[in-house]
């Protein structure tokens, strides 16, 4: 699978191929984590663990067009709620 870094330090983001709540981030490229997020439960935290361990056989990266979508799409809802 190609890995697409969506911003200069490297991150990482992958949509679950069977469950669309549930991303995956790799924050940085130098760090071997990884977090998993359900969107839909107010982003919980779902699991945290090593990336070099994680199976990402059932996950899909996103590309920056998309990443930068949901990012835009945030602050645009930020700014209304505060």
């Amino acid at each position: 699978m190609k890995e697409i870094e969506v911003n200069e330090h490297g991150r990482l983001v992958f949509r679950n191929k069977t469950n669309n709540d549930l991303f995956a981030h790799k924050p940085y490229r130098w760090v071997d984590r990884i977090i998993v997020i359900d969107e839909a439960s107010n982003r919980k935290l779902v699991l945290d663990t090593k990336y070099s361990t994680f199976d990402l056989t059932d996950w899909e990266p996103i590309s920056k067009e998309d990443y930068d979508k949901v990012v835009c799409n945030f602050t645009e809802l930020n700014k209304k709620l505060f």
